[in-house]
């Protein structure tokens, strides 16, 4: 992945991190509507609690794990410094015939 879509790229899980969140939340709402209306679909309520409060916990660890704007161009500097000193290191190792 070129260097120059890594913002781009951080962006987009951002954004996927809260949509698992949001999710999660909207299962919970509907497991607590289920339960307090006395559906017949009240069994279902359980287990939307359990998966709604996993998806709410994987989307707020992933929304706070991932790195901001940027912190992602600061990132993509890194990288571009540490291909230029591996392609050194490689023609040092390896010289060419």
């Amino acid at each position: 992945m070129p260097t120059s879509e890594l913002p781009g790229y951080f962006t987009a899980e951002k954004h996927g991190a809260v949509l698992i969140a949001i999710l999660g939340v909207v299962g919970t709402v509907l497991a607590a509507y289920l339960w307090l209306t006395k559906s017949s679909f009240r069994a279902m309520a359980w287990p939307l609690v359990i998966i709604g409060i996993g998806q709410l916990a994987i989307g707020t660890g992933a929304r706070s794990r991932t790195r901001d704007g940027s912190s992602s161009s600061q990132g993509a500097a890194e990288l571009t410094r540490a291909e230029s000193r591996l392609r050194k290191i490689h023609e040092i190792a390896i010289p060419r015939r």
